[in-house]
């Protein structure tokens, strides 16, 4: 496992807040920055240096430095997370 942040974007409502605690446990993320919760942290944090970090975003574009990037629908596939909305 590397350093790198993991961005999870996807579309307002598609569950990535809901499901935010199984996608830091499964990428081995010690923070979450979610942009739904703090939108003025998320601007000011997003761009600065941090331990691994799991950042949520709707933005499909954004992109910081040494960062891996996966849809909401990836990430839940490639590590075997059920949703719990279904």
């Amino acid at each position: 496992m590397n350093n790198y942040d993991v961005i999870v974007y996807g579309p307002p409502g598609c569950g990535k807040t809901l499901h935010k605690e199984a996608l830091a446990a499964a990428f081995g993320c010690k923070r979450i920055l979610d942009e739904s919760e703090d939108e003025a942290r998320f601007k000011r944090e997003v761009q600065e240096p941090r331990p691994r970090t799991l950042i949520l975003t709707c933005n499909p574009h954004l992109r910081t430095p040494f960062a891996e990037r996966h849809s909401f629908d990836e990430a839940m596939r490639m590590n075997n997370i059920k949703d719990v909305r279904n």
